[in-house]
C-alpha cells in the first residue's frame, strides 16, 4: 500500500475545534504513534481515518482499496460468545488451535470457553486486540490499545502486536511514550492548539 497522507485536516464539534488545518503523512509498511493530551484530538483524527465521522475541511489520501483494521478505547466484544468465537468473527477459517497459540502468547490461558463478559478488563483488552490482527488488514489503527496492562502482559501483547504488524501500516495512538518506545513507533505529537480544546 502507499503511504496515508493527510492535509489540511480540521474538524470541530459545535463550538469547540478539535483539529486545525492538521497535516501529516503515516508511511507505509511502518508504525506511527500520535500523542497528545487528553481531548487533543486523538481519537477523532482516528475517526476520520476510519470514515466513522467527516471533516470540516482537508483530505486523506491512500485509502483507497485497502483493508482496516481497528482497536477502539471500548472492548467492542460479544459479551455471551467466548474469546475463540470473538476472535474468529474476523476470520471465520481460522482453526481453534491457531487462536488458542496466539491467546498463550498474549497470556490468555484457560478461558477459551468462558463468555467475555465473565473476563477481567485486561483480559478482555487482550481479546480485542487479537480480534483485530487476525483479521485480514492492510492498515491497523489503535485506540490505547495496551491500557491496563501490567509490565510482564504488556511485553507479552507488544511482541505479539510487532510480529502480527511486520512490514504492514499502523497508526498507534498512546499516551504512554515507553508503549511507542517498545512499538518502534515514529512519534507525532499534535499541535498545542489542539490540545488546548476538549
Amino acid at each position: 500500500m502507499n503511504d496515508i497522507v493527510i492535509t489540511g485536516l480540521t474538524k470541530s464539534f459545535g463550538n469547540k475545534q478539535v483539529l486545525k488545518d492538521f497535516s501529516m503523512t503515516i508511511p507505509a509498511g511502518g508504525t506511527t504513534c500520535i500523542m497528545a493530551p487528553s481531548g487533543g484530538g486523538k481519537t477523532t483524527l482516528m475517526n476520520l481515518l476510519l470514515g466513522l465521522i467527516s471533516a470540516d475541511s482537508g483530505t486523506i489520501q491512500g485509502l483507497e482499496g485497502i483493508r482496516i483494521a481497528a482497536v477502539f478505547q471500548e472492548d467492542r466484544l460479544i459479551e455471551t460468545m467466548n474469546p475463540v468465537s470473538n476472535i474468529r468473527l474476523v476470520h471465520p477459517r481460522l482453526s481453534t488451535q491457531t487462536i488458542l497459540e496466539r491467546m498463550s502468547a498474549v497470556g490468555l490461558n484457560g478461558c477459551a470457553g468462558q463468555p467475555v463478559s465473565e473476563l477481567s478488563g485486561g483480559m478482555r483488552r487482550r481479546v480485542a486486540l487479537l480480534r483485530a490482527l487476525e483479521s485480514k488488514w492492510d492498515f491497523l489503527l489503535m485506540d490505547e490499545p495496551f491500557k491496563g496492562l501490567d509490565p510482564d502482559t504488556l511485553q507479552l501483547v507488544i511482541q505479539e502486536t510487532r510480529r502480527a504488524s511486520h512490514h504492514k501500516t499502523v497508526l498507534l495512538i498512546t499516551h504512554d511514550l515507553k508503549e511507542a518506545d517498545m512499538m518502534h513507533a515514529n512519534l507525532v505529537r499534535l499541535p498545542e492548539i489542539q490540545a488546548s480544546n476538549t
